[in-house]
């Protein structure tokens, strides 16, 4: 945000000058800022359940608690957020066929150890899910809430937890404008379609905010960038080391601490 508000002072100034020596008209100075405040940066926030990614964009993007988050897997579903002159939260609902989709996974009975691992995530999925869940997706595809709503959808504890496909979130914020979020729930979601759409979101972002717990680099890690993270699109990937309080070290340790982090990226 420093650096796009540099460039907008940078932009006002050099516009200054040329409208006072009469070589740019007010209508041009009007479509310049228009085309500069379009520009939009998307940020992917991706990692293994538990490194704290709901709990990075709390605290890096709002200093407040609006995404769901604690020391267990919180976030559940795909959450974009984004500038809105209004907060406001719009809810896709998963669809019958993604419930039928979850009956057939669950339903699974051979020995295949990745389609049992795949049937568990499933069962534990559907018995998250009310009572009335059926009638409630057969009845709308969209539900329209406020920030008040997120816990009940968003986070694994709420009492609609895993029927939410996607969240989008708009919030009256100066720090979100030109800049939209995206953080995603752990991977491997038995849910197909919302899999699908959470690496097609992860496909238009220009960065990536990569996060790790105290444990740094694992195979779990491997497996996203592998599998999970289209890179048509993004500029830059940045690690984000988090959780590192947990070690007890001195920050004299720090250092060392580090080097190993990035000797074991390398390595991956």
């Amino acid at each position: 945000m420093l650096e796009k508000a540099l460039i907008n002072s940078t932009v006002d100034s050099i516009v200054a000058k040329l409208k006072e020596n009469g070589r740019i008209t007010d209508g041009e100075i009007s479509q310049l800022k228009k085309v500069f405040d379009s520009q939009n940066l998307v940020i992917g926030v991706v990692g293994k359940m538990k490194a704290g990614k709901s709990s990075l964009v709390n605290a890096s993007i709002f200093a407040d608690e609006i995404l769901p988050a604690g020391s267990q897997p919180v976030t559940v579903t795909l959450t974009q957020i984004s500038f809105s002159e209004d907060n406001k939260v719009e809810i896709t609902l998963l669809s019958p066929e993604d419930i039928t989709d979850l009956k057939e996974k669950a339903a699974y009975q051979g020995d295949d150890a990745l389609l049992i691992e795949q049937s568990k995530n499933a069962s534990q999925t559907l018995n998250s899910f009310p009572d009335n869940y059926e009638n409630l997706i057969s009845s709308k595809s969209c539900i329209k809430g406020t920030l008040s709503d997120l816990d009940e959808f968003v986070s694994a504890g709420g009492k609609y937890s895993g029927l939410a496909k996607q969240v989008f979130i708009g919030i009256n914020n100066e720090c979100l404008k030109g800049i939209t979020i995206i953080d995603t729930p752990g991977f491997n979601d038995p849910v197909s379609s919302r899999g699908e759409t959470t690496c097609k979101c992860l496909s238009s972002c220009n960065v990536i905010l990569f996060v790790h717990n105290e444990d740094g680099y694992d195979q779990s890690d491997e497996n996203l960038l592998k599998n999970q993270i289209e890179y048509a699109g993004i500029s830059d990937m940045v690690d984000v080391f988090n959780k590192i309080d947990i070690l007890h070290m001195p920050f004299s340790e720090w250092e060392k601490q580090k080097e190993y982090y990035i000797e074991k990226r390398d390595e991956y």
